[in-house]
């Protein structure tokens, strides 16, 4: 596998932690209750 796919597809998978996080963030402002986060 080269390189740069590793690489791209990290990028991609930070991405969407990134974006995963966020929404978990709105979620605990909305309502209090604990949500799991996955």
């Amino acid at each position: 596998m080269p390189h740069e796919t590793v690489k791209q597809r990290i990028r991609i998978e930070n991405k969407t932690e990134a974006k995963k996080k966020k929404t978990n963030e709105k979620f605990r402002k909305t309502n209090h209750q604990s949500i799991p986060i996955f």
